[in-house]
């Protein structure tokens, strides 16, 4: 009996998603709950389990294709039984495989055996033409399930010395601060040959990245110029490209920037980042204080707080802030969803930061994670630059983009009247308001006041309270 499989439910206000990848092909085995393929949508990368058991008779999309929420995927025959087991035999020319995966940890299920990530028909394939141990082999996939980079990576590092480039392993310290590689990243460098003693990353803690290779990349002297290369943008660039070029044709948008003196919140950084450290177990870090000030801030001005509908016709203010935080990962930036931003105080506003964004960043946010924000800010200065004009996340009416923190020499006026030089904590803020809404007037009011929240930084007593208070982070975040 056939059973067509569609495209499931992938969250609020996910309609459409890209089919990234196919984990089983036609006449392979599938029991009900077994991975069958990967998806792609604007917002995370997730596997789709087969829901039912059987032998995969068709596959009805291709691996690039952009398809409705409903829309069909497969068919399953489900008149031919999943056999318990989904370990082929090996050709008998091929070594033995032995189908396990050693758990870093030693984990083992509630009935004593040890859990293994599942591992597709193909890659079983794959280790089995190659010659390839499995047991042998950390995954770099979901839940350190094992994939197709990883084999061939097994493989490549497999040959005789003579026969391959320099090998480097994902783990292998490049430099201080490039202390991981990604699967991907280790394969991009061998293909390419590159010098790898010169390579400098832009990903987390300076992780080098697929976009770092062809760009950050020192030849060796002598080296033949590498050709161009054209490929194919990523489901989620596609998405960021639509919905920017949408978002500047949709909204008049100006950008208004303001400087602030930081210098008081760069003490109370001094004065209470150990026993911070010590108490939450995350740095006190600047952007929590900006986006403590932005909170409160916003609060004054409930136009900032506000969207705009598609025809243009009527706007909404927001009752609460549900404040989207920008963060640079590896696949392009996103944006998560710290809810009811107004009601958290300083530490439970760094604990869901640093939270949203490890989740970002290991592609584990799930699609409500970064729907029905009310306002965005974007951290312009993680990589030192002072400020730029952000863009604004429809249907938004506002974004602030906050700079690097710098020591600038300034000028200041004493008691007397006398003007000084001094050496101050500097930082540039940008906001980007849709003029169909906000006037320059309310902008840079709104500007203005952050300034003053920020310069007079009185936050300490809420600092100090969160260090004898236990302030854990609602799930709303």
């Amino acid at each position: 009996m056939p059973f067509v499989v569609t495209l499931p439910d992938l969250g609020e206000s996910v309609s459409e998603a890209t089919i990234s990848r196919w984990l089983c092909f036609p006449g392979d085995q599938v029991q009900e709950g077994d991975p069958l393929l990967e998806v792609s949508t604007d917002k995370v990368d997730t596997e789709v389990s087969a829901p039912a058991s059987g032998r995969l008779s068709e596959v009805l999309a291709e691996e690039g294709q952009v398809l409705l929420i409903g829309a069909k995927v497969a068919v399953i025959d489900q008149s031919v039984a999943a056999p318990e087991a989904t370990t082929p035999i090996p050709p008998a020319s091929a070594p033995e495989v032995t189908h396990t995966i050693a758990e870093p940890d030693g984990g083992q299920s509630n009935n004593g055996t040890v859990d293994r990530p599942y591992v597709t028909p193909l890659v079983r394939r794959l280790a089995s033409e190659h010659g390839v141990d499995l047991s042998g082999i950390q995954g770099s996939g979901i839940g350190n399930r094992i994939r197709k980079a990883d084999i061939l990576a097994a493989a490549a590092a497999s040959q005789p010395a003579r026969d391959r480039a320099p090998q480097i392993q994902p783990g292998d310290p490049l430099t201080a601060t490039n202390l991981y590689l990604s699967t991907l990243v280790s394969l991009r460098i061998r293909e390419r040959g590159l010098d790898t003693e010169h390579l400098r990353g832009t990903g987390h803690r300076g992780r080098i990245r697929l976009v770092d290779l062809p760009t950050t990349a020192l030849s060796a002297p002598g080296r033949t110029p590498r050709a161009d290369r054209t490929e194919k943008l990523t489901r989620l660039r596609t998405v960021i490209a639509t919905r920017m070029v949408e978002s500047l044709r949709t909204s008049a948008q100006l950008t208004t920037v303001i400087e602030a003196d930081v210098t008081a919140i760069n003490e109370l950084r001094k004065q209470y980042g150990s026993a911070f450290l010590d108490a939450h177990g995350i740095k006190l870090s600047f952007t929590q204080f900006f986006l403590r000030a932005a909170i409160d801030t916003l609060a004054e001005f409930p136009a900032l707080n506000a969207s705009i509908a598609a025809d243009g016709e009527t706007v909404t203010y927001h009752g609460s802030i549900h404040l989207n935080v920008a963060v640079d990962t590896d696949r392009g930036l996103l944006a998560p969803v710290i809810r009811d931003a107004s009601t958290l105080n300083i530490a439970q506003i760094g604990a869901a930061t640093v939270s949203l964004a490890d989740r970002a960043r290991t592609g584990k946010l799930s699609p409500d994670d970064q729907a029905a924000g009310t306002f965005t800010v974007t951290n312009t200065g993680s990589r030192g630059a002072l400020f730029d004009t952000p863009i604004i996340n429809q249907p938004q009416v506002a974004i602030l983009g906050t700079g690097a923190v710098v020591a600038r020499a300034t000028v200041g006026t004493n008691e007397d009247g006398t003007q000084t030089i001094e050496i101050r904590d500097m930082a540039y803020f940008a906001l980007t308001y849709d003029h169909r809404l906000i006037d320059g007037a309310d902008a840079a009011r709104f500007l203005t006041t952050l300034k003053r929240r920020l310069e007079r930084a009185e936050f300490g007593d809420e600092v100090a309270q969160t260090l004898t208070v236990d302030s854990p982070v609602p799930s709303t975040c």
